[in-house]
């Protein structure tokens, strides 16, 4: 099954960043620790044997994009020289395609097509304060992990029965809501 994951970091989320907050859900060394063990007991909210930015659930986000606005670290005003995405925002999309076999990329090429005239893009993270609509989709998620690596999910599997957290939208609001320090990204988990 694929899971909506939403990290949020103290730092850009890498791929690196992203491996490490992920690597206590990794379902393969877990289940491989509880064959040698039959410990249950540290048992994850959640595991994972594949991820990747956005997959499923990408393009959640709106990043502002104003082409008035020399001001911002994004300099949309210009071509860029080397690619945004991958180091200001995360974008699966455009990530994919600078990855491509085409003698020259140009990432301004496409951000018209996901959505630049409107004045944003659709991406899958970034700087939390640069987002358009985060306080619409913090909640639109199956679970979670916190700048401080807690975990939260809407329900999770203890060994014999599916558990609801009644509470997840709570705490998801109380570690998100009026937050704009940081980053978000939203990755697909399958487990």
């Amino acid at each position: 099954m694929h899971y909506c994951l939403m990290l949020l970091t103290n730092n850009f989320p890498t791929d690196r960043v992203i491996e490490k907050a992920l690597k206590p859900y990794n379902g393969n060394k877990w289940y491989a620790k509880l064959k040698k063990t039959n410990d249950e007991s540290d048992r994850p909210l959640f595991t994972w044997d594949y991820w990747q930015v956005g997959g499923r659930y990408n393009g959640k986000l709106k990043l502002k994009h104003d082409c008035n606005d020399d001001s911002s670290e994004y300099e949309w005003m210009f071509m860029a020289m080397e690619p945004r995405a991958g180091r200001l925002y995360r974008s699966f999309l455009i990530e994919t395609l600078a990855k491509t076999n085409k003698p020259i990329f140009i990432e301004d090429d496409y951000l018209s097509s996901i959505g630049a005239r409107d004045g944003y893009i659709y991406v899958d993270g970034g700087k939390i304060a640069d987002m358009l609509n985060f306080g619409e989709e913090y909640l639109r998620c199956y679970c979670a992990i916190d700048a401080d690596g807690n975990a939260y999910a809407r329900e999770h599997w203890d060994g014999n029965n599916w558990v609801d957290d009644a509470e997840f939208e709570d705490k998801i609001k109380a570690i998100c809501e009026n937050r704009t320090d940081g980053y978000v990204v939203f990755i697909d988990i399958h487990d």
